[in-house]
């Protein structure tokens, strides 16, 4: 947006550390997506190599609504039972919508971990009953990110946290060293929010993230 990289990707930092900085910016914890029971994807087996890698597959939808710029799905089932479906709509008026939908044929108790990656901004948190809203000021003005949970169940407790350069400025999580930094070139890294939305249910769960820029 206007040249700046809002949800980053933490890229790579360096290879052969002594942990935790292993390569551990590989792990699916510390990118824009949602985890599922605290694992990952795919299977990590050493430093590089990765196995179990799973299909991802996508479409671009046709919208009617002139308000609409563009509209993709895709989905993948790299959580076993549980399908992660994720849908982005970006409308003219400079709004984006992430719906993360979470589905799973049984009824089985899930921790689901919305992340992002966002610039170290100044920012400030606001929670409402449904969800929660976090404002970043960029150089052009504040971006608002809105996030709000919806299921075929009641609205459940859920936790929120934001994380700096490996310690948490906001909410309570166990931070693991390595987040709340991107390195935008090898060897480098520089503090990052590391923004984290966690729930528990057993029914099937959409997450909706709403990014919206200044005028």
């Amino acid at each position: 947006w206007r040249g700046l990289n809002i949800t980053q990707d933490a890229g790579t930092y360096i290879y052969n550390a002594e942990p935790p900085w292993d390569n551990p910016l590989v792990a699916t914890r510390v990118h824009n997506t949602v985890t599922v029971d605290g694992r990952d994807q795919m299977t990590r087996a050493g430093r590089f190599l990765v196995l179990d890698w799973t299909n991802a597959h996508s479409k671009n939808l046709i919208e009617t609504d002139e308000s609409i710029f563009g509209r993709v799905r895709a989905y993948h089932r790299g959580y076993g039972s549980v399908k992660h479906e994720r849908t982005v709509t970006v409308y003219q008026d400079e709004r984006w919508v992430v719906e993360d939908r979470l589905t799973s044929p049984r009824r089985t108790l899930h921790t689901y971990r919305l992340h992002w990656l966002l610039p170290n901004y100044e920012w400030k948190m606001e929670t409402q009953e449904s969800g929660i809203s976090l404002r970043l000021k960029s150089p052009y003005g504040w971006i608002a990110l809105h996030i709000k949970s919806n299921s075929q169940a009641p609205i459940p407790e859920y936790q929120i946290s934001l994380v700096r350069a490996g310690e948490t400025i906001y909410g309570q999580r166990d931070a693991q060293p390595y987040e709340g930094w991107v390195s935008r070139i090898y060897g480098q890294k520089s503090p990052a929010l590391s923004f984290a939305f966690e729930v528990r249910s057993e029914f099937n769960r959409t997450i909706t993230s709403e990014f919206v820029f200044p005028q």
